[in-house]
């Protein structure tokens, strides 16, 4: 189990590294992806179908991030608001949206080893302890990661890092013990992690969390099509990794995905795949100008792997109030 939880990690550097290829491509504006890059590591430019791609990935899910964000409009509104980002990884998102935006609350929860990372990136580089209020930090190290300084974890007034197991946390109690504040409008935030877990894990998760805080809403970004050709060279080359993704073949495609979500409670559900969101959310001005970066003589093939990968956006009380803003994405599915 050890061996699989390290190879999942792992997955958070290769999408690190593509983000920061994008970023130096020009595709994406994010200098602080660079500090959390481990040190030796070869972040060398990726082909222009992966910078491509991982520009639609960031820019479709900060569009419906920045949506939530968005101050409300109605008169007494809830003017506060709440993340909850699983699988955080080395996102960069909170130090950019905390300073911003005054009364934001960011948790994220990720494996203890990887959250033992970012704290230590967080402790040793100014520019993003700045972002988060006097951070206070946690020097009890777990054994089998000790960086120096040893740091596990990060807390402040508006930001908290905690190191947990995603599969552990679908109870009360466990959630719980995040200390999530209740009555909070709030988005769950999935960047390619709940497919890593099997679907009895996740669905549990996703109801205790919606039990404990609310308005809730989600937006998750998952590979799909498992059905298919493409799809299950997709699985086998993830399973020549050791890895097992089981939502990948239980759930193949967008509106399965999209059911799935409405099972659970969330009513009000709509998705996009990244194909769909690259031809239709940009602007032609957008278009022109990432294709200027460089030449994608691999449409065909960037259509297809586009079309396999996808965004979801729900909530369970319909797209009003802190999720009114979600309205304006156009859906390929709803």
């Amino acid at each position: 189990m050890a061996s699989k939880n390290r190879v999942v990690q792992a997955t958070d550097t290769d999408a690190l590294l593509s983000k920061v290829s994008a970023v130096r491509a020009g595709y994406l504006d994010d200098e602080l992806a660079e500090l959390f890059v481990p040190s030796g590591t070869d972040a060398g430019r990726k082909l222009p179908l992966i910078n491509r791609g991982t520009y639609v990935r960031a820019t479709a899910i900060s569009a419906l991030v920045e949506a939530f964000l968005e101050p409300s409009t109605e008169p007494d509104a809830d003017q506060r608001r709440q993340i909850v980002s699983l699988g955080a990884g080395s996102d960069t998102r909170p130090f950019k949206y905390l300073p911003a935006h005054a009364q934001l609350v960011y948790h994220e929860v990720d494996f203890a080893a990887s959250t033992a990372r970012k704290a230590a990136t967080i402790a040793a580089q100014p520019r993003l302890a700045a972002a988060l209020d006097a951070p206070e930090y946690d020097l009890a190290a777990p054994p089998a990661f000790r960086p120096s300084p040893p740091v596990r974890s990060v807390s402040s007034g508006r930001y908290y890092l905690h190191g947990a197991d995603l599969r552990r946390l679908g109870t009360a109690a466990a959630v719980a013990a995040l200390g999530l504040a209740p009555d909070v409008p709030t988005l769950v935030l999935s960047e390619c992690c709940l497919c890593y877990l099997e679907p009895e894990a996740t669905h549990a998760l996703l109801r205790a969390l919606a039990a404990a805080v609310g308005p809730v809403g989600v937006v998750s970004y998952e590979p799909f099509g498992g059905d298919d050709a493409f799809g299950a060279v997709m699985v086998q080359n993830l399973a020549a990794r050791g890895i097992s993704m089981p939502a990948l073949t239980l759930y193949p495609d967008l509106h399965r995905q999209l059911e799935r979500l409405r099972g659970l409670g969330f009513g009000a559900a709509a998705g996009a795949n990244v194909r769909f969101i690259h031809d239709d959310w940009l602007d032609a001005r957008e278009r022109a100008r990432i294709d200027g970066l460089e030449l994608l003589d691999e449409r065909e093939e960037f259509d297809l792997l586009a079309a396999h990968y996808g965004v979801a956006w729900a909530t369970s009380g319909g797209f009003r109030g802190a999720f009114a803003g979600w309205k304006r994405f156009h859906a390929q599915d709803s």
